[in-house]
């Protein structure tokens, strides 16, 4: 089963827990087009694209949803503030195939994510492992590189298996992304190639298909917010491959165009 089709049944299966009427609808820019005049939702998962566009495009309909829970696809810095202005519970999950459905929420506008009831965790070597009671779930480890705060709190750093070891220095991209996605509208990767001086260097692999800014504007905007050694020292032009369902970057397959693994 493809996340999406998982999602949708999760869906099904909170509706009847909670005995909720669930309204279903055709894939769409705007959720929202699918309420009766006036109708306000309780609850309603929705992926950035979708936010984006009510955002821009229909911003009062944000009334119309009390609770909204974003995924699928990652949240850009700018996509948070602006969401922020306009809704004051919106949710970022954080779940994983092996837990079925989300083990933590992060509320917009704090980098904590707080564990769901049962759920507590530690780390190993870094990395998040996962205890849920409910699901009967022990220890659970994960690829997911995390600041433990304490049992039922952690700051998201990254991947493990996309940490990049550059002289010794940690990096992980996904932060350097977020950031970046103020300057960088377009699709766009952080990724760690093999050097014999440095071990792995950080490159930047831009869409061909859009405008970006020149490699010097990148790296002058990365030392600013994160010192004078996390930036990509490389940036590769080529057609960016998603993953199937179209919502995230197929890193691996983009590499390897570049005759990297």
């Amino acid at each position: 089963l493809s996340p999406a089709t998982i999602g949708g049944k999760m869906m099904i299966v909170r509706a009847l827990v909670g005995n909720l009427t669930l309204i279903v609808t055709d894939p769409s820019g705007f959720p929202t087009e699918a309420l009766l005049a006036g109708e306000v939702l309780d609850f309603c998962p929705m992926v950035p694209m979708q936010l984006k566009h009510l955002l821009k495009y229909a911003p009062n309909d944000f009334k119309l949803v009390k609770t909204i829970l974003i995924g699928g696809s990652p949240l850009s810095s700018d996509l948070e503030k602006a969401l922020q202005e306009v809704h004051q519970r919106c949710f970022v999950g954080f779940g994983m195939t092996e837990t079925v459905s989300h083990i933590a929420i992060r509320k917009l506008g704090t980098p904590h994510y707080s564990a769901l009831e049962g759920v507590s965790f530690h780390i190993e070597n870094d990395q998040l492992m996962i205890t849920d009671s409910l699901l009967s779930i022990e220890n659970l480890k994960t690829t997911d590189i995390v600041r433990l705060i304490d049992t039922q709190t952690f700051e998201w750093l990254g991947r493990a298996d996309f940490a990049i070891n550059s002289g010794g220095i940690k990096i992980h991209p996904e932060q350097i992304e977020k950031e970046l996605s103020q300057l960088i509208s377009g699709p766009f990767f952080i990724a760690g190639e093999p050097d014999d001086t440095f071990g792995e260097i950080c490159i930047i692999v831009l869409d061909e298909r859009r405008i970006v800014p020149p490699l010097d504007i990148i790296q002058t905007f990365c030392k600013k917010r994160f010192g004078p050694y996390t930036f990509p020292k490389k940036a590769y032009h080529l057609r960016i491959v998603y993953t199937p369902e179209g919502t995230k970057i197929n890193r691996l397959e983009t590499l390897q165009q570049l005759g990297m693994k």
